[in-house]
């Protein structure tokens, strides 16, 4: 058996020796079934001297557990910790965790290692960052999240692994757009159906009262509409800004072209009408009185987010 003790002689674990293969082992079993930090912040001693990560634990039978508070941080340290995950150096990353730094040191421009790292797609450095208590829901003075930033270059794995983390997958930016209206605007299906297996609200609005289908619609995103109305995603709402040359090819009903439609698919949905043709008026007295037809809609343009 392993004895692990606190420097004051304190029993805090008893472990047999061969479930371990080496210090890492024993530090993550420490943090899981303990309580204790992530391992970055452990020290484990033998005989008075720290053991590494990757030391093997055959012939070791009682072992001392320190544990550290994060080492005080300077803007250019924290800058060269963000440096490091957005360019994918995880050994870089792994050394300046091991002081312990803290993992949501953001830098200069307010960007966390973790919202870089799943920016660029660097799947290893977001699980180590994830591993050292990086705050999954960390956002930037934009209010924009790693899943969100992760779900807008369409980094699947990422967005997959930030799900399983219980990152927050409804948390709004300060325009409210969340992951899966960001997804949608940019087509990427299979982010779309991940965010939609794991519970996204799929029918929640920005603070424009757009939703993911209305953002999907608009910019002709066909097969991500087609996904979202095969979850019954909200089609009752007024859709004003999807109008897209493609869209008549998809109903908001989720039938084909050529296929009948409901009437509600077509008259309550201005979407559903043919861009830059004024040939059909819009189903709502409101949008009549006011003078607008398909025409003007289809000339118009959406005032596009940054994001």
């Amino acid at each position: 058996m392993l004895r692990v003790t606190m420097l004051s002689g304190k029993q805090v674990a008893s472990i047999p020796v061969m479930e371990l293969s080496d210090v890492r082992s024993l530090k993550q079993r420490l943090h899981r079934l303990h309580n204790f930090p992530a391992r970055f912040r452990q020290r484990l001693l033998h005989e008075g001297s720290p053991l590494g990560d990757d030391a093997k634990l055959d012939s070791i039978t009682d072992l001392e557990l320190l544990l550290l508070s994060y080492h005080p941080t300077s803007q250019s340290q924290a800058d060269e910790l963000v440096t490091a995950a957005m360019n994918g150096f995880v050994d870089q990353v792994e050394a300046l965790l091991q002081k312990p730094q803290n993992p949501d040191s953001t830098d200069a421009y307010a960007r966390s290692p973790l919202t870089v790292a799943s920016s660029a797609g660097h799947i290893d450095i977001v699980r180590l960052l994830l591993e050292a208590g990086a705050d999954k829901d960390l956002a930037n003075t934009d209010g924009i999240t790693a899943l969100m930033i992760s779900s807008r270059h369409g980094r699947l794995e990422v967005v997959r692994l930030l799900l399983e983390a219980d990152a927050d997958k409804d948390f709004a930016n300060n325009k409210g757009d969340n992951a899966l209206m960001i997804a949608s605007r940019h087509g990427h299906l299979e982010v779309v159906r991940l965010l939609l297996e794991a519970g996204a609200d799929k029918d929640v609005a920005n603070t424009d009262g757009i939703t993911a289908l209305m953002i999907a619609s608009r910019h002709g995103h066909l097969e991500v509409v087609r996904l979202l109305l095969e979850a019954d995603a909200e089609v009752q709402l007024w859709i004003w800004p999807c109008l897209h040359p493609k869209y008549p090819d998809v109903r908001l009903d989720g039938s084909k072209p050529g296929e009948a439609s409901s009437a509600s698919a077509w008259q309550s949905h201005p979407c559903a009408l043919v861009r830059g043709e004024d040939r059909f008026s819009l189903g709502s007295s409101w949008y009549r009185d006011a003078n607008q037809t398909s025409l003007v809609w289809g000339s118009t343009t959406l005032e596009e987010d940054f994001f």
